[in-house]
């Protein structure tokens, strides 16, 4: 495959023709199709019905005597679906799209800065395991998107997967005893089941754009339930987003459409209305940032997570430009900084609670600033998309922000093989190879909504 440059205003991936796609109509592009749900199958569905609640109370006693976790289910089912899609890829790469270097090149830079980590990681051979599982996901997902000429179809056996999800979690809900804290469905944590559901109901609202009567009755009834498995769940932090998620998407996709505002724009001036409205609270009502976290959460401290990020930015401040190494800090045995503290929420952590503040200790601030504009154009692509096709820019941009301030509070950004990050990779790759061209507005019409 000759590999080369396009100019940022050239397409992304153009639209693969069917007339030249050498294997349409065969079973081999219909697999390459599922791969993708087929990855996503493992962690969010799979394991947690076989392993999930085993799993998390065995993993609580191994960090605490210091004995990192892994879990054998992963390398198990992902090595094969890599091979598979490697196949499939190989056989396809004369019709493979050139790279983008401005958006395809920044996820290839992240991951070669996080394989140069490894080389001062607490653990090295810890970090490279985890970072060769994390670098078959991608290119597993990538090849899958390139070998299928359908990137629409692809998301819609996403949705279908997220269907059975939904399902399964409230038939585990109605005949579960709740943990203290809320129902966790057939997850291990609530926030797992109220993040999974968040985005399910996204994708079953996306799935409503087609008018198509079957999936109007799939929503009719599946949308309740994700509301009332969310309320179930007891998790304040994905019923929120979803709500301020689709707000800001909404917003954001009209703002593209008619004012022809970019999307990162969009973004940026609703930061800074946020940092306006706690600086005009604290200086109308005397209320600090903390007070004001309490009044809207009930708990300042965000269920113990500002301990985490104190903790977490002390360290940080030891090796700021490079990091501990990719995912050599938490859950790596004796050598874990959290292990040695002898706290019982400290030496159990597994994350930081956020995403960007993992990124920093995996990498530094070399490996925020490269992945950051992975994020930024995938904002303004779905600004592209949502000039052609309003409703589905909509759509693209909400889950997207649900991803950007999820992270925030917890940490899923190059998590292994976490169902969210999968996910991510796959929205992030439809957006990459559907978003119309700047200079002529085509764009690829096989969308979700095909």
């Amino acid at each position: 495959m000759t590999l080369r440059a396009i100019p940022l205003a050239q397409p992304i991936h153009g639209p693969v023709r069917t007339r030249d796609f050498p294997l349409r109509s065969t079973m081999l592009a219909a697999l390459a199709t599922l791969i993708p749900a087929l990855l996503l199958t493992d962690p969010m569905l799979v394991w947690p019905l076989l392993y999930a609640e085993q799993q998390a109370a065995q993993a609580g006693a191994l960090l605490s005597r210091g004995v990192y976790t892994t879990f054998v289910l992963h390398k198990i089912w992902i090595p094969p679906l890599f091979l598979m899609a490697s196949a499939l890829f190989a056989l396809a790469w004369k019709r493979v799209p050139g790279f983008h270097l401005a958006t395809t090149g920044w996820w290839i830079a992240t991951f070669l800065w996080f394989a140069l980590t490894v080389s001062w990681a607490l653990v090295p051979g810890i970090a490279m395991s985890r970072l060769i599982l994390q670098v078959m996901i991608a290119a597993t997902l990538y090849f899958a998107f390139c070998a299928s000429n359908r990137p629409g179809d692809i998301l819609t056996c996403i949705y279908w997967l997220f269907v059975a999800t939904i399902f399964l979690n409230l038939a585990a809900v109605l005949t579960q005893t709740p943990s203290p804290i809320g129902y966790q469905g057939i997850y291990e944590h609530k926030n797992y089941l109220g993040a999974v559901v968040a985005l399910g109901f996204f994708f079953v609202l996306w799935k409503c754009g087609t008018g198509e009567r079957l999936h109007l009755l799939v929503a009719a009834v599946a949308l309740p339930v994700c509301l009332f498995l969310l309320v179930m769940s007891q998790s304040k932090t994905s019923a929120g987003l979803l709500f301020i998620s689709l707000g800001l998407g909404t917003v954001s996709a009209f703002f593209a459409r008619f004012l022809r505002m970019p999307a990162i724009l969009t973004f940026l001036l609703a930061l800074v209305a946020v940092v306006f409205v706690i600086l005009f609270v604290n200086a109308m009502f005397g209320l600090p940032l903390t007070r004001q976290i309490e009044l809207l959460t009930g708990d300042a401290t965000f269920t113990g997570r500002t301990g985490l990020w104190v903790f977490t930015l002390e360290h940080f401040g030891n090796r700021p430009l490079h990091g501990f190494g990719f995912r050599s800090f938490w859950d790596i045995g004796d050598a874990s900084p959290s292990l040695r503290t002898g706290m019982g929420f400290l030496s159990t952590a597994t994350a930081a609670h956020s995403g960007y503040l993992d990124i920093m200790l995996n990498g530094g601030w070399i490996a925020l600033l490269l992945f950051m504009p992975v994020l930024l154009i995938a904002l303004q692509l779905c600004g592209r998309i949502a000039r052609k096709d309003l409703f589905e820019g909509t759509m693209l941009s909400t889950i997207l922000y649900f991803f950007i301030f999820h992270n925030m509070l917890e940490t899923t950004f190059f998590y292994g093989a976490h169902a969210l990050f999968v996910l991510f990779q796959i929205v992030w790759l439809y957006i990459i190879f559907t978003a119309p061209r700047r200079s002529s507005g085509r764009s690829d019409k096989r969308h979700f909504k095909a």
